[in-house]
């Protein structure tokens, strides 16, 4: 607050002789409510305390996307059909900023955005929905420029190594799966087939070691995602009818559900390491060293990786949010307005640590692996956190009045779509 000069307030020297006009007594009191006044007319005038936010337009068809530095807004074809790049905001301001474009490109396909997505070397990768709603289409901008670099029929998925596998399904591309070159979208290997349940990948520290496909019928098949060669080829249980039996890659493993049996194979060999019996299984997901089976109505059970043991069980879990670490999120049955309590588990006895509140979760992370979450205001708006599941705590709690919904959070920079119209960026507290 700006300090101004008001000078000396003091009642007027006494006089050297007595003085027989009588003193007003009531003008200190009159000074001090005068200065008090000032005070609060001068608060009123300075600027609010400032914060990194920012807002940008959008209409209501809008989607956004948020990376590390780049918030990307997507307008559907009734709204112009663009892609526009906005830096984020690095500066405290006392009110919003109005961030200006980096790039604005035209969308080459008039379907809607599914994700956008940070790649290495400054690129972004685009899925969206090819035209006639005939499938996927994966984009490659250059992420300083918007610049189209390389696009093909299908969706994607990368690493940080620049490997990337492309699937197509029909259309002018065919069906098929292929491994590319990220950077120029050259095809290295591919592999003209229909793969309906299509591929799943096994990474480790982030790069993608191993290709699982997946079919209706014939052999399931493990491939070298550098080459496309095929490591290893086994006819593993297939159900009567798709999805009655799925397989999905947990660590090392790929683990086969629903069937009333639980059972897992080595990915490098796809040989049976152990079968359990468990009913009603939806799915199975990491749980710090265990797998965490998912009931189809409810409940989890924590199986060990080696010889598929049931550790623990958690009856009045709904779901788990995967995590490598020794303790999970687990969601409770539904509280308030259909808000689900989130609790902490400790994985190796399924023990409840910590019970965080009534939260919906978004669907994103920071860049610590807390997951963020949303409650409504009373009196409009949102209360923006996220959700650290090794410290069993609740951080950058937030308030955000001007939040509507379809929040998004990436390194404690959070984006909601604002009450008024566009969207909103704002930095979540300390």
């Amino acid at each position: 607050m700006t300090l101004i000069d008001l000078g000396d307030l003091r009642d007027e020297a006494e006089p050297s002789a007595p003085s027989r006009r009588p003193r007003a007594v009531g003008r200190p009191v009159r000074v001090g409510l005068v200065f008090v006044v000032l005070l609060a007319v001068l608060a009123a005038a300075a600027p609010p305390a400032g914060r990194v936010h920012a807002v940008v337009p959008g209409t209501s068809g809008a989607q956004a996307f948020l990376t590390a530095h780049t918030l990307f807004v997507a307008e559907p074809p009734a709204g112009g059909g663009e892609l526009i790049a906005y830096p984020l905001p690095d500066r405290t301001t006392g009110r919003p900023q109005r961030l200006e474009p980096r790039w604005r490109m035209r969308m080459p396909s008039p379907g809607p955005v599914w994700w956008v997505q940070s790649a290495p070397d400054g690129m972004v990768v685009v899925a969206l929905e090819a035209g006639g709603g005939s499938g996927i289409e994966t984009v490659v901008l250059d992420g300083a420029t918007g610049r189209v670099r390389w696009q093909q029929p299908g969706f994607m998925a990368h690493d940080a190594t620049g490997q990337a596998l492309v699937q197509s399904v029909g259309g002018e591309g065919g069906s098929g799966l292929k491994g590319v070159d990220l950077s120029s979208g050259a095809v290295r290997w591919s592999r003209s087939e229909s793969l309906p349940e299509g591929f799943q990948i096994h990474q480790s520290d982030g790069v993608i070691e191993a290709v699982v496909l997946v079919r209706e019928k014939g052999p399931i098949e493990v491939l070298d995602p550098r080459t496309g060669a095929v490591v290893v080829a086994a006819e593993l249980p297939r159900a009567a009818s798709l999805g009655e039996l799925r397989y999905q890659v947990v660590g090392d493993l790929l683990v086969g559900t629903g069937t009333g049996v639980v059972a897992a194979y080595g990915l490098d060999d796809l040989g049976l390491r152990w079968r359990t019996a468990l009913s009603f299984t939806e799915g199975v997901a990491p749980c710090g060293d265990l797998i965490c089976a998912m009931g189809q109505t409810g409940g989890v059970r924590a199986l060990d990786p080696a010889t598929g043991d049931v550790r623990w069980e958690a009856q009045d879990v709904v779901g788990i949010e995967p995590d490598s670490g020794r303790q999970v999120l687990a969601f409770g049955p539904d509280g308030a307005a259909s808000t689900p309590r989130v609790l902490v588990l400790d994985v190796t006895s399924g023990r409840e640590v910590a019970d965080l509140g009534l939260w919906m979760p978004t669907n994103s992370h920071d860049d610590g692996g807390s997951l963020a979450v949303t409650r409504p205001l009373r009196g409009g708006g949102l209360l923006v956190a996220t959700l650290d599941p090794r410290t069993a705590s609740t951080r950058g709690v937030t308030p955000l009045r001007e939040a509507a919904g379809d929040c998004q959070i990436v390194d404690a920079t959070v984006v909601c779509r604002r009450r008024g119209g566009g969207f909103g960026l704002w930095q979540l507290a300390g």
